[in-house]
């Protein structure tokens, strides 16, 4: 596994206080995550998550600054499923 050094010290964090959640998007750092039995979640759940609990009123925008300044990366088909699902789809290309 290649994983960032922040993925491995947050892993090892996480480990070592016993959480019960950790934010990780990339997928070989959600394998080893669940290899040591953590709880994980990444931002779009995130996303979802404080749009559930009214502290935000869309997703959409967050995630498409993310796309645009952060780089990163979500599947176009995911990105509408999602869209869909928190009634945030319209027919317009996402960026």
């Amino acid at each position: 596994m290649n994983l960032s050094e922040g993925e491995t010290e947050a892993i090892v964090l996480a480990i070592e206080s016993n959480v019960q959640l950790v934010l990780l998007d990339e997928l070989e750092a959600r394998t080893v995550a669940k290899h040591f039995g953590l709880n994980i979640m990444g931002s779009i759940g995130c996303l979802i998550e404080a749009k559930q609990r009214g502290i935000i009123p869309q997703i959409k925008p967050h995630i498409d600054r993310m796309k645009n300044s952060a780089k990163f990366w979500i599947d176009n088909q995911l990105y509408k499923r999602i869209m869909k699902d928190q009634g945030e789809y319209t027919d317009i290309q996402s960026p």
